[in-house]
């Protein structure tokens, strides 16, 4: 089910090894890579791994989705994703400091409060 192969029979993968490594690269991680990629592209998701900094933030925002500009386009697009899987955002604001300043009172706070 999460890999939307419920349907498709003609899967040459075995399914009942799961925490295969080659099952891992070549069905897992490439089913939510390409979901990942048709929801970003279709919606400009954030967060995201294509945003590091807080000025891209600001000219990702300012885009237009394709769900905004092409609806039909971003329909067909849709028709593409395969199961529930996508990537987690690792890289997300990852260039940025964001940790509280010294003059602000969330700064005495332990970190782990935080995480």
């Amino acid at each position: 089910e999460h890999l939307g192969m419920l349907q498709d029979t003609s899967t040459s993968f075995d399914l009942n090894n799961p925490s295969n490594e080659e099952f891992f690269r070549n069905v897992w991680s490439k089913i939510a890579e390409q979901n990942t990629s048709i929801f970003e592209k279709v919606f400009l998701c954030i967060p995201t791994d294509n945003v590091r900094t807080f000025r891209q933030l600001r000219e990702y925002q300012s885009r237009r989705p394709l769900a905004a500009t092409d609806p039909e386009k971003a329909m067909a697009e849709l028709k593409s994703i395969r199961g529930y899987l996508v990537k987690f955002p690792l890289y997300f604001l990852r260039d940025e400091y964001l940790q509280p300043t010294i003059s602000t009172k969330e700064r005495y706070l332990p970190t782990a409060v935080w995480t």
